[in-house]
């Protein structure tokens, strides 16, 4: 199995940012630049952004997710944290990794907004999380809550992907997880991380664990699309 584990922490719920440690020479990590910059994005204004043919400097060219982080890039899924990194390591949240998926999508925003009091009109995620609401494919933490600022983790990832994919008319095997701590995952990720499993989709962390209730992180999620991505367009 390819290695996916590195540890980072984010206090993204309270809009602080922690040191994020990692096995790499990138520094430290600001979660709110990381935000900032997904704002530029989705407000046109990525002129900082390098071209898929420019190389992050945190992102070395043996590192397991490499081509993942150009596959995505290329694709215009995701974006460089800053003109010269991609911040492999930091956690996805919740507004990202809807955003990553609307893109995917090509589909337009809807017409109505997701209604949650903590996702205003205008924000760089807000059509995202509209369509990805009006298609089933994400829900709000509350009934008036989406939390876009909340680290996602891995068995959330493998939920929301299996919905997409339902979604976009894609079957994805089924069958029992084969992970050391299948007993871990929540009952409603069960068969989403077994059929994503099957499908090579997703991996493991050292010993054959799944690792449910931690983060995923941005290569994690890179990595994750380009496989569904080439197995989708075979």
């Amino acid at each position: 199995l390819v290695r996916e584990s590195i540890q980072n922490s984010l206090d993204a719920a309270s809009g602080k940012s922690k040191k994020v440690n990692v096995d790499m020479q990138i520094g430290q990590f600001n979660a709110k630049e990381l935000n900032r910059h997904f704002e530029k994005i989705e407000d046109g204004e990525d002129s900082q952004t390098p071209a898929p043919s420019v190389s992050f400097t945190d992102v070395p060219a043996g590192a397991w997710y490499a081509e993942a982080v150009s596959f995505v890039v290329a694709r215009g899924l995701f974006q460089g944290d800053s003109a010269t990194t991609f911040a492999p390591n930091a956690d996805m949240n919740r507004a990202m990794l809807v955003t990553v998926l609307y893109r995917l999508s090509g589909d337009s925003a809807p017409a109505q907004a997701a209604g949650f009091t903590d996702v205003a009109a205008g924000t760089w995620y807000a059509d995202a999380v509209a369509w990805a609401k009006a298609n089933g494919i994400v829900s709000g933490v509350s009934s008036s809550q989406f939390a876009p600022a909340q680290s996602i983790t891995r068995e959330q990832t493998a939920a929301i992907l299996s919905r997409y994919s339902a979604y976009k008319g894609h079957t994805l095997p089924t069958g029992p997880a084969d992970f050391a701590d299948r007993d871990q995952i929540s009952d409603y990720a069960q068969q989403a991380v077994a059929s994503m499993q099957a499908a090579g989709l997703i991996q493991g962390r050292e010993n054959n664990r799944f690792a449910p209730k931690e983060k995923s992180t941005r290569a994690e999620v890179a990595t994750i699309l380009m496989r569904y991505v080439k197995m989708t367009e075979q």
